[in-house]
C-alpha cells in the first residue's frame, strides 16, 4: 500500500457524468475513486492503514501483513463502497473547456453557475446534487459564499429570512461568511465586528464591547482586553458605562494598573505580617559557626526568593511561606560564608518536629547537603533544644 498523489478528470461512465480520481505512485497509476453527479461515490483498491491513513494497493503487488510479505498478490477490485469517512486530498484540478462542455451537456442550466464561479472539479461535483434540488445556490456561489452554498442550514430557512441573508451576501461579496456570521450581520452587526470576533483578542467580547472596539486600532483593542480583565478582577461595576466603555482608555487602563499594584503591595504586607507572627518565636535563633556556616529561620518572605534562585529550589513556586503561616512546617536556611547553601523543612507534628526535605543546590550533581552542613544544622538543633521526633 502506498501514499499517492491524485488528479481528477470529468468523463462519462455508462452514460453517467462523473469525476474520476487517479492515484499516482512513481510510474504506476490507477483510477481509485469516482464521484457521480447525483452525489454517489465509489472506490477500489483503497485501504486504511493505522497511523498512516489511506493509501492505494496497485494490482500485481505483493501484500504486506505487519511489514512482512504475505505472498498474496493484489488484484484489481471491482468498484464498490467508499471507506467510511474517506475524504481524499484531490487537489485543486480545474476542469478543461471540454470537461465543462460535458457538464453543460448533462445539465444545461448549470452553465450559469460555471460562468459565475471558478470552481474546481471537486467543487463542481459537491455542488451538483445541491443545485439539482436548490437551483438558487447559483446566487450564493456567485456571491462567493461557498460555506453557505454547501450548508444544509441555508435551505431550511423561511423565505423572509432567506431574502435577508441574500441581501447580506450582496452587500458583502466574496466574504464567504458562515451561517452564524450571517445571522449576526442580519441582527445589525458590522463587517468590522465580525472581523474582530474572529480575531483572538476579541473572541470573548460581547456585542457591545465589539461595537466599542470598532473605532480602536489593534494595539488599543489588546489594551482594552487587558483593561476589562483588570476592571472585573478589581470588582468594578461593569454595568456602569463609565467602567465598561472608558472615554480615555489609556488613562483608565494606567489607573487600574496603579490600583492593582497598590492592592498587591497591601496584600503582600498583610501576608508578611501573618508570616512574621508565625515565625516570631524563631527569630533570633541563629547559629553562626566558626567554619562559616549560619543557620536561621528567615524573618521575611522576600528572603525566600534569594534562597530559591541561588539553590534552584521550589520554595517560592510551591508557596512554602503559606505552609509556614498555616503552621504546617518551618523552613530553616543554611548559608556558608553568607551565601545560600541548603534548606531544611521542619514538619510540625504536635509539639515536635521532623525533618522533611533537606536539599542543597537542586541542579548540582549531588543535591544533598554536605556532612559539614548537616553537622552545623545539628548544632543549631542542640543549641536551641528543637524537639525532633525520633
Amino acid at each position: 500500500m502506498h501514499h499517492v498523489n491524485f488528479d481528477q478528470r470529468i468523463q462519462l461512465v455508462d452514460g453517467r457524468l462523473c469525476a474520476v480520481a487517479t492515484a499516482y505512485y512513481k510510474d504506476r497509476s490507477l483510477d481509485v475513486f469516482r464521484t457521480f453527479d447525483d452525489g454517489s461515490r465509489e472506490s477500489r483498491n483503497l485501504y486504511y492503514k493505522p497511523l498512516a491513513g489511506y493509501g492505494v494497493s496497485f494490482p500485481g503487488e505483493t501484500e504486506r501483513c505487519y511489514y512482512l510479505y504475505c505472498g498474496t498478490k493484489t488484484e484489481l477490485e471491482p468498484w464498490g463502497s467508499v471507506p467510511e469517512n474517506f475524504r481524499p486530498c484531490l487537489g485543486w484540478d480545474k476542469p478543461t473547456e471540454s470537461e465543462k462542455a460535458l457538464v453543460c451537456d448533462a445539465h444545461p442550466n448549470f452553465r450559469y453557475v460555471l460562468q459565475k464561479a471558478d470552481l474546481t472539479i471537486s467543487e463542481i461535483f459537491e455542488l451538483l446534487p445541491i443545485w439539482k434540488e436548490h437551483p438558487e445556490v447559483e446566487l450564493v456561489v456567485a456571491a462567493g459564499y461557498w460555506k453557505l452554498a454547501t450548508s444544509k442550514i441555508l435551505y431550511r430557512l423561511s423565505k423572509p429570512t432567506l431574502k435577508a441573508w441574500f441581501k447580506i451576501m450582496r452587500e458583502n461579496p466574496g466574504k464567504d461568511y458562515g451561517p452564524e456570521q450571517i445571522r449576526r450581520l442580519v441582527k445589525g452587526w458590522t463587517a468590522r465586528m465580525i472581523e474582530l470576533k474572529q480575531n483572538w483578542p476579541c473572541r470573548d467580547f460581547c456585542e457591545a464591547e465589539l461595537r466599542f472596539c470598532e473605532k480602536l486600532d489593534d494595539h488599543s483593542i489588546i489594551l482594552y482586553g487587558d483593561y476589562l480583565e483588570m476592571a472585573r478582577t478589581a470588582g468594578k461595576d461593569m454595568s456602569d458605562p463609565y467602567w465598561h466603555f472608558p472615554s480615555d482608555l489609556q488613562k483608565r487602563h494606567d489607573k487600574l494598573v496603579r490600583e492593582r499594584r497598590n492592592a498587591e503591595k497591601l496584600k503582600q504586607a498583610a501576608f508578611q505580617a501573618e508570616y512574621a507572627k508565625a515565625v516570631k518565636k524563631w527569630l533570633g535563633k541563629t547559629f553562626n559557626g566558626r567554619d562559616g556556616f549560619s543557620i536561621f529561620v528567615p524573618g521575611s518572605v522576600k528572603e525566600y526568593g534569594k534562597q530559591a534562585r541561588a539553590l534552584h529550589q521550589c520554595i517560592v513556586s510551591m508557596n512554602y511561606s503559606a505552609k509556614v503561616v498555616k503552621k504546617e512546617c518551618v523552613l530553616v536556611f543554611i548559608t556558608l560564608n553568607g551565601k545560600p547553601n541548603s534548606t531544611v523543612e521542619l514538619k510540625i507534628k504536635g509539639r515536635k518536629f521532623s525533618v522533611g526535605q533537606f536539599y542543597a543546590d537542586e541542579r548540582a550533581e549531588d543535591i544533598h547537603p554536605t556532612a559539614e552542613a548537616r553537622k552545623a544544622f545539628q548544632k543549631w538543633v542542640k543549641k536551641y533544644n528543637v524537639p525532633l521526633a525520633a
